[in-house]
């Protein structure tokens, strides 16, 4: 989290949060264009397991007449030692006019952009999270928060969703893997150094909008889960990571999906509806002359609402590579 503040003064606890983030931001920048979308299908999934066959490569292509679409399953905070890529992926990116990721990458770096994330994710009542939270969950998240050597204090104002995020991605990042190295960035960098258009599926605020507008409830459910899995969440992340190399699309869905749909409201939010909102716009670059890079986390591609599924079911061809 990078030059957090907050746009209006509030109450002491305004104070701490600001200094929560100061000390967030002294222990690494927690990129939200890794943390943003690699929660949207990890954070509520980690305990599944892997499964072993390896059918090629993270990335499908969907061709109709000369004009092919590429889409890649992104994995969104990697460790340097991930590359080199699959050379399929470097392929497909050769061979595209144009990227496509999920969020334009630049928009992160403002410092309005900065100031919206903070303000969402502040509690804006009076209310602080020791009171939105039960105890159960409140004492979970203050161990949990210690372990990476801060003060739960520190995030009183801190709506569930936005701690989860946090915590999830500082525990990460704590274990070498970084949004620094994510797919997203990496292709993203490299199409900016070749002058190849880049566009976006959606914006930074529609992302944050789906965490947001879930329930308190959900978002204490899903935040207690996520606490009670921290500690497994290296393992389970590394195991995630064999099965996106090796192409295990089944493996994956396992993994990324199941364990996903016992929460059919962040399920809903998080996948269906953004998979729905980005169909019209993959089938348009299917319209085109150019070919196309799209870019999105892995868990949208796979399961019966994932994006190969309905490509499938509209009768276009899709090859994994």
């Amino acid at each position: 989290m990078r030059k957090f503040t907050l746009a209006s003064k509030r109450s002491s606890g305004s104070s701490r949060t600001s200094h929560a983030a100061s000390k967030v931001k002294g222990q690494r920048r927690v990129g939200f264009f890794g943390v943003i979308a690699v929660i949207a299908f990890f954070h509520i999934v980690i305990t599944g397991n892997v499964k072993e066959s390896f059918a090629g490569s993270p990335i499908w292509r969907i061709q109709k007449g000369t004009n092919k679409v590429y889409l890649l399953g992104s994995v969104h905070l990697l460790k340097k030692s991930d590359y080199p890529l699959p050379e399929p992926l470097e392929k497909a990116f050769v061979d595209s006019q144009k990227l496509v990721e999920e969020v334009n990458l630049d928009e992160l770096e403002d410092p309005a952009t900065q100031q919206m994330i903070l303000a969402k994710g502040l509690i804006k009542d009076n209310q602080t999270l020791r009171q939105l939270l039960s105890a159960e969950t409140y004492e979970s998240a203050r161990k949990q928060v210690e372990a990476v050597g801060l003060d739960l204090k520190e995030f009183d104002r801190f709506k569930p969703w936005m701690l989860d995020l946090t915590l999830t991605a500082l525990t990460l990042e704590r274990l070498g893997f970084e949004p620094k190295y994510g797919i997203d960035k990496y292709f993203f960098d490299k199409a900016k150094r070749e002058r190849k258009e880049i566009l976006s599926l959606e914006t930074v605020e529609y992302q944050l909008d789906r965490f947001d507008g879930m329930s308190r409830k959900m978002q204490e459910t899903i935040l207690l889960q996520s606490l009670k899995e921290m500690d497994t969440v290296g393992k389970e992340f590394s195991e995630i990571l064999q099965a996106w190399r090796e192409g295990d699309a089944k493996g994956l869905e396992s993994t990324l999906l199941e364990n996903f749909r016992e929460f059919p409201e962040a399920y809903s939010q998080l996948v269906v509806e953004r998979n729905t909102n980005w169909m019209p716009q993959i089938e348009s670059f299917l319209q085109q002359k150019e070919n196309y890079l799209v870019v999105v986390g892995a868990g949208h591609l796979l399961g019966k609402d994932g994006l190969l599924a309905l490509l499938k079911a509209k009768g276009y061809g899709v090859e994994q590579l």
